[in-house]
């Protein structure tokens, strides 16, 4: 009974520390300061568009009760100021690319999870582990928490295997086919 309840602890102190956000905005600041060349650009992108993304999310988050849609609209309005921001001052490719990867990331992860509940964790994880690894190789390493991140999902009952496979799988599809078509 207690080894039962120290893995529902575990598990849950799991999905919080990758919660789908967290690898995503760490891909986004290491992209900024280990990446490229353009640090202040990228820079004042990264930290306007996390600002942006906060006061969005705390605007929706009192007028809509449906998680999937506050994080949607979020997410799009971020994209609006990207793309402002982008024309106005620059980034670099990297920044770029990335960002590309991740507006197409949550159009698909939101569109499946209309009507299916498809694991967030997962493609938020793997696709950040996928996209740091095109830059940095060592960090290949990390997809051996993947199994970790998965049982948690599990574990806590908030997916079925399937939608933490298709999790997975979307996580590292999206951000190798926008790598290949672009490189």
């Amino acid at each position: 009974m207690v080894l039962i309840m120290n893995s529902k602890k575990f598990a849950s102190a799991i999905e919080i520390l990758f919660f789908p956000l967290v690898p995503i905005a760490l891909c986004f600041f290491y992209i900024t300061f280990f990446v490229g060349n353009m640090l202040f650009q990228n820079l004042l992108i990264v930290m306007t568009c996390s600002i942006t993304f906060g006061i969005s999310h705390l605007i929706v988050r009192r007028r809509i009760k449906e998680e999937n849609k506050k994080f949607f609209i979020s997410s799009s309005v971020v994209t609006f100021a990207f793309i402002i921001l982008y024309y106005l001052i620059g980034v670099s490719w990297e920044l770029l690319f990335v960002s590309i990867i991740y507006i197409v990331i949550a159009l698909l992860t939101y569109s499946i999870r209309y009507h299916w509940k498809i694991s967030a964790h997962m493609i938020g994880f793997i696709s950040a582990v996928t996209i740091a690894s095109f830059f940095q190789k060592h960090f290949y390493v990390l997809y051996l928490l993947i199994p970790l991140v998965g049982w948690c999902r599990l574990k806590l009952k908030r997916h079925d295997i399937y939608q933490v496979f298709a999790g997975s799988i979307l996580g590292f599809v999206i951000p190798f086919t926008t790598f290949s078509l672009f490189f």
